[in-house]
Formats: C-alpha cells, sequence, structure tokens
C-alpha cells in the first residue's frame, strides 16, 4: 500500500476482506450521530460508479488491501491532498482515533489546514 500519504480521488482499490473494487470519490467525510467519525475517504463501486446518492463507501487507508490503480495527480491536486493530510493530522492521534472536538474541526477546516 501507499505509506507516503493519501491517495489521490479517482484511485481505485480492494479493501480487505472484500471481493469488490472501490473507486475514491473524495476525502474526509464526516458523519454525525451519537459522535463524530471522520474517515479518510469516500468511494463508489468501480466499474459501476454511483448509482444512488446513498450508496457512497468510507472507510480509512488502513482498510485498504491492494491498489489497482492511482488517480491522477497534479500540483493542484498533490496540494489539496497535503492540506486534507494536515487537518487529519492535526484532528487524530498515532491511534487513528479523533482527538478534536467537532467545533475545533469545523474551526481548522475553515482556516485551511491552520
Amino acid at each position: 500500500m501507499n505509506s507516503d500519504g493519501l491517495l489521490p480521488i479517482g484511485s481505485v482499490v480492494l479493501l480487505k476482506n472484500a471481493t469488490h473494487r472501490i473507486m475514491i470519490v473524495g476525502f474526509s467525510p464526516i458523519f454525525q450521530g451519537d459522535k463524530m467519525k471522520v474517515y479518510d475517504y469516500s468511494g463508489t463501486f468501480y466499474p459501476e460508479g454511483v448509482i444512488k446518492p446513498d450508496q457512497q463507501l468510507v472507510f480509512n487507508k488502513s482498510d485498504i488491501d491492494k491498489i489497482y490503480a492511482q488517480g491522477y495527480s497534479d500540483d493542484a491536486e498533490k496540494e489539496f491532498r497535503k492540506k486534507v493530510e494536515d487537518v487529519l493530522n492535526k484532528i487524530r492521534d498515532e491511534k487513528g482515533n479523533l482527538v478534536a472536538t467537532p467545533e475545533e474541526l469545523f474551526e481548522i477546516i475553515e482556516n485551511g489546514g491552520k
């Protein structure tokens, strides 16, 4: 697996214990219920794509078993992905647990990762 950070949008992966490939379509979705949870990625089935909007999957880097293809990456994408990684590093501890409050998280995001 890519240990250098997050994969670009458009990357196609296989998750652990899965049989269907997933294409990454977004970074760091946030879900609120009883508590906040932040994931590294959102994805959709590959090659089908989004059939229904409510069929997006969420997962973390650690859930990826195999990388089939990496998405397109240019300077703008690399800069954006770096900002996402910076935000994730500020809100998680070394074990990946969320350590920021929802208010702190939204403030970090609104300030562009600072």
